[in-house]
């Protein structure tokens, strides 16, 4: 499964990637919302109980996007080809979030920017697609994995006896 010779299996790659950012990027306002409403729930029924702030804290995910090697320049120049709001397909707000993302190092957004001008920098930018885009998408399914699975989102998103349950559970362990 080489993406450089499979140019359907690349756009599936891009497409799940990109599909995944936006849903995790929904879910953390779900997610937010429900941290807030079970905050706003059991701290008054479980503070001073165990000295800590509330029940509940946000997962975070080891490693970023801007880890990855690339090589900048030669990814830039390509781009900017493109992107220069002084070229016909360029634009002002994009050539400027581009030189931001090529100067902060930012990977993804680099990425984004290419995909969205579906220019290809695989070469320049000396990243395997394939790699960067499955691991991509493996850290957004576990991001999106350990929002659902705590304590605040189960109980945010259940509803009747379900919901006492958990209400019930998360007493109980605090009591």
């Amino acid at each position: 499964m080489d993406t450089k010779n499979d140019p359907l299996l690349r756009k599936k790659l891009i497409a799940q990637y990109n599909f995944l950012r936006i849903e995790v990027e929904y879910q953390k306002t779900q997610f937010d919302n429900a941290v807030k409403a079970f905050d706003e729930h059991f701290n008054p029924q479980i503070e001073g109980k165990d000295g800590d702030k509330g029940p509940v804290a946000l997962p975070k995910i080891d490693g970023d996007d801007k880890k990855l090697p690339l090589d900048v320049d030669k990814a830039y120049k390509k781009l900017a080809k493109k992107v220069h709001p002084d070229k016909s397909t360029g634009d002002d707000e994009k050539f400027q979030d581009l030189r931001e993302a090529v100067n902060n190092h930012d990977v993804g957004k680099i990425l984004e920017i290419a995909n969205e001008f579906d220019v290809d920098i695989s070469d320049e930018s000396g990243i395997d697609m394939k790699e960067f885009y499955v691991k991509g998408i493996e850290k957004l399914e576990q991001q999106l994995h350990q929002w659902m699975t705590t304590a605040a989102w189960q109980w945010y998103h259940a509803e009747g006896e379900a919901r006492e349950r958990i209400e019930q559970g998360i007493l109980q362990m605090y009591s």
